[in-house]
């Protein structure tokens, strides 16, 4: 497919927000996946939020994005509770096409295993997806595996007690802990390694 088409036919409604800084280097953060019955893919929101400061801290603008669950709204509050920060709330704003747009026009996408991780491929946008309890060789962004931030062959030996070799294809870790094998750090990493920044 030739996405860069689909790319161009987006309408920039991104710029009716005015999210997006000409003099930084804009960064989307899609915190929350659809939870499904035992299926654990969401970061802790505090890991979240002290991954958007540090980054606001390098010079980097950050966008949230987001639907309208509770844990999302919940979040939303945590967001316009913090002081100091300056940051972009489009969390429950926009539509699936205002949200094609704004990814269109950024430089890189944070999220988990969700469909903002699909767009950003789909679009050919820079997108750190967080994976711990599922293969991303199954459900992952196909153009940007080799930056996703992967712990799920580690969690598959300490909850499932299986190597990568022995589990099934669909395989997932059950357990609601596996998520916080990911660091700040190691995304924090990942962000200045892909956007070839050094602080």
């Amino acid at each position: 497919a030739n996405w860069s088409i689909l790319k161009e036919s987006i309408p920039k409604f991104s710029d009716t927000f005015g999210a997006t800084n000409i003099n930084k280097k804009n960064i989307v953060i899609s915190p929350f996946s659809g939870q499904r019955l035992r299926n654990y893919r969401n970061l802790d929101s505090s890991k979240y939020l002290d991954i958007a400061k540090q980054l606001s801290d390098f010079g980097f603008n950050v966008i949230f994005t987001g639907a309208n669950s509770k844990a999302e709204q919940a979040f939303k509050s945590l967001i316009q509770e913090t002081e100091g920060y300056a940051f972009n709330d489009l969390i429950g704003e926009l539509s699936l096409i205002e949200l094609m747009s704004l990814i269109s026009c950024v430089d890189l996408v944070i999220c988990p295993d969700s469909g903002p991780s699909h767009i950003a491929n789909a679009l050919g946008v820079n997108v750190i997806t967080l994976f711990a309890t599922s293969n991303p060789k199954r459900t992952g962004p196909y153009n940007y595996l080799h930056i996703a931030i992967n712990h799920y062959e580690e969690n598959l030996r300490r909850y499932n007690k299986k190597g990568i070799q022995d589990a099934s294809w669909g395989e997932r870790v059950r357990s609601p802990e596996a998520m916080n094998s990911i660091r700040v750090s190691e995304v924090i990493a990942q962000v200045k390694k892909v956007l070839n920044e050094s602080y």
